[in-house]
């Protein structure tokens, strides 16, 4: 199986060996979308003895679009001396997932079982504690609750079997090392940001006027400065291994009248990656700037620093900082262009490549996790989240969309009434009154008793979906169980958008 390489940037005037072309095009595209085989492990909890028998089947395969995992998983119980084991049942995953980590794993899929008649649940995955590792997921019961075990949801006999479909968001190869506060300010407050020891300092708050990703950036306020005489910084914490080469990278927002920045590792010796810029060219849009280093301690300032003189009150705007390792910086999700026509005898510039190639190759199955701030409604009165909280984010290949959403009851949450209604991060491709399309499937974890499963479906508008357990009807205040603070509802949507 050809594997996935995050394209690499192009320089002006570069003639690239045909290697390069290979891994940056034609393995990438190869590579979205291939299955190829795995061994799915299936295990149980409790003493992780397990065999599905001599003539018994369990399979696996998978394919991988960037970030993005498609997986299958079949087990058909033999005759020959099986072993159902004691505990409860979980699966490989063909790679780590990004997201989640806690006991009340995401929902990443279905299943469905068949004994002496058929049965359904929804797929999640398991926690890092002393019992399950998060590399696994596990089935419960639609509507539910319980995982699926050696007596869940019957006593397993030979002859039995099972099918599995997961999709999910995989741990990404180049991981972002800076905290999530820091790279995208969706939280309250401005992580590590703070002025720089230039004089005069700046001014740096949480803003939502503009932002790249998400609703949230943060605004640098400059006072009356000379050029390069201050600006504005973050601090990795001691995470760096000294030697190593890391590459800084984050989008900036610069308005008419402010001045252009760039880029820096402070105290240290940068350089831009290929294809990047590190000082900031344009203004009125945002524009990605990136620096090069290498580490010479275990800690490190990161930030922005002016280009040209500022007065009092100048603003800007930065969001979706990344620190990664290696000389490569990871493009934003989502910055594609509509493909273009190639001319024979043409040479393209540095800027075609990189928007053709780089960006639009590089942005295929790429999630993430600021786009998309999912609403929470119902048909009667509308529920409040209070203190709880409610999170999402996706991808799309083409027209087809990837997407979880999390919701977490809090202490001061209500749930209004009549049925809930959950938005999607982009509208349904509507097909026909007359059809009730599923959408995804949710995982409803009732805290200190156990899962539910359902559906979700078509709701009252193409943006929005409602949670049907089947046998109980449509999740609201009270179904499948009566709803408080520790609960969780978790969506994972894959569907054909408008």
């Amino acid at each position: 199986m050809r594997t996935w390489t995050p394209p690499s940037g192009w320089t002006a005037g570069e003639k690239p060996p045909a290697s390069r072309l290979d891994t940056d095009v034609r393995d990438n595209l190869l590579s979205a979308g291939e299955w190829v085989s795995f061994d799915p492990e299936l295990s149980e909890t409790a003493t992780g003895v397990i065999s599905v028998g001599t003539d018994g089947v369990s399979t696996a395969r998978y394919c991988r679009i960037n970030d993005t995992i498609i997986a299958e998983y079949y087990v058909y119980w033999g005759y020959t001396s099986p072993n159902f084991g004691s505990g409860f049942y979980t699966w490989k995953l063909p790679a780590p997932p990004a997201g989640v980590q806690d006991s009340n794993g995401e929902c990443v899929g279905h299943a469905a079982a068949y004994h002496s008649g058929a049965y359904s649940g929804v797929c999640r995955l398991t926690a890092d504690n002393t019992v399950l590792t998060y590399d696994r997921f596990y089935v419960t019961s639609a509507p539910g609750p319980g995982a699926w075990s050696t007596t869940s949801p019957w006593t397993w006999a030979s002859g039995d079997y099972m099918y599995a479909t997961i999709t999910y968001e995989a741990y990404p190869a180049r991981p972002n090392l800076l905290s999530k506060q820091d790279s995208g300010l969706e939280a309250t407050g401005v992580g590590s940001w703070q002025a720089n020891l230039g004089t005069p300092s700046v001014a740096v708050a949480n803003s939502t006027t503009r932002a790249i990703l998400g609703t949230h950036s943060l605004q640098a306020t400059w006072g009356a400065a000379a050029a390069y005489a201050t600006g504005f910084v973050c601090n990795t914490g001691a995470i760096l291994t000294v030697g190593e080469t890391y590459t800084f990278s984050i989008d900036v927002y610069v308005p008419t009248g402010s001045p252009l920045v760039y880029a820096e590792a402070y105290f240290q010796t940068h350089a831009p990656p290929p294809g990047w810029p590190q000082d900031a060219t344009v203004r009125d849009q945002w524009q990605r700037l990136a620096c090069t280093f290498v580490a010479t301690a275990t800690s490190h300032y990161l930030g922005i620093s002016q280009l040209e003189a500022s007065d009092s009150g100048d603003l800007m705007w930065v969001d979706n900082a990344r620190l990664e390792v290696g000389a490569v910086c990871t493009p934003p999700p989502f910055r594609v262009t509509a493909a273009r026509s190639w001319k024979a005898g043409e040479k393209p510039t540095a800027a075609i490549m990189n928007a053709q190639i780089r960006d639009n190759v590089g942005g295929i199955g790429q999630w993430h996790e600021h786009a998309w701030v999912p609403t929470w409604t119902a048909t009667g009165t509308a529920p409040s989240l209070g203190n709880g909280t409610l999170t999402g984010r996706y991808t799309m290949v083409g027209k087809t969309v990837f997407a979880q959403l999390r919701l977490t009851m809090g202490s001061t949450t209500t749930y209004g009434t009549g049925s809930w209604l959950f938005s999607l991060p982009v509208a349904r491709y509507d097909t026909g009154a007359s059809s009730w399309p599923v959408l995804g499937v949710a995982a409803l974890f009732n805290a200190g008793v156990g899962d539910y499963g359902a559906v979700a479906r078509h709701g009252t508008t193409t943006s929005n979906v409602v949670l049907d357990t089947t046998a109980l009807g449509n999740v609201y205040s009270v179904v499948p169980f009566t709803w408080g603070v520790g609960d969780v509802v978790s969506i994972n949507y894959c569907y054909e958008a408008a």
